[in-house]
């Protein structure tokens, strides 16, 4: 999680594949993530699957 706080407030904005891209995590560990902090409400999401965006939630 230490690297998708960064990558939010330098974007505005990722993606799961972004996430994959910048670190070692497996997708379906980036995955866990962001289900974990979209449940926490500390990110909302926009889209679905592949196209899935998330930005943090103000």
């Amino acid at each position: 999680m230490s690297a998708i706080m960064p990558m939010l407030q330098k974007n505005g904005e990722i993606s799961a594949a972004d996430v994959i891209a910048a670190t070692d995590k497996s997708a379906q560990r980036v995955r866990q993530l962001f289900v974990a902090l979209v449940d926490k409400g500390v990110l909302i999401s926009a889209g679905q699957n592949k196209g899935c965006r998330y930005k943090l939630n103000k």
